[in-house]
């Protein structure tokens, strides 16, 4: 699925995992998403192996494949139960969590929330997620 997305390749900053959410972190630099505040860049490849046997799609200083939004499928690793049909955002770990029971309306009211989607095909905390990679900015508004 990802190997029909459009991908570029940026250095990682940190290590970098496979099938997670990425944001530019500097020049020409990609790091992990860590909150749904960071904008998305797009979805880390996929293959470890391809990446000096390790389990990572890119150590710190590597070359990082990133899937930008495109409008075609992605496969991003659950960060917790994601069902079809809503969007995710990323958790602290750059996984996809349901966007919509993410604290969109919290005590962060006026700034920007980031998220991707829809998802395709659901999944558990752990399991692979196909996503449609589309980046969708939402203002936060109070509770």
């Amino acid at each position: 699925m990802n190997s029909s997305a459009t991908a570029l390749t940026y250095a990682a900053s940190a290590a970098v995992n496979p099938k997670r959410i990425v944001k530019v972190s500097g020049n020409r630099t990609v790091a992990q998403c860590s909150a749904d505040t960071d904008v998305i860049l797009g979805v880390s490849g996929r293959d470890e192996s391809a990446y000096n046997e390790t389990t990572h799609a890119a150590a710190a200083g590597d070359p990082c494949v990133v899937y930008v939004p495109d409008g075609r499928e992605v496969i991003i690793t659950a960060g917790g139960t994601v069902s079809a049909g809503g969007y995710v955002t990323a958790d602290s770990d750059g996984k996809a969590i349901d966007a919509t029971t993410d604290d969109v309306t919290d005590s962060e009211t006026g700034t920007t929330a980031y998220a991707i989607g829809p998802v395709i095909q659901g999944g558990a905390s752990g399991e692979d997620l196909v996503v449609i990679n589309n980046v969708i900015s939402v203002r936060k508004v109070s509770a």
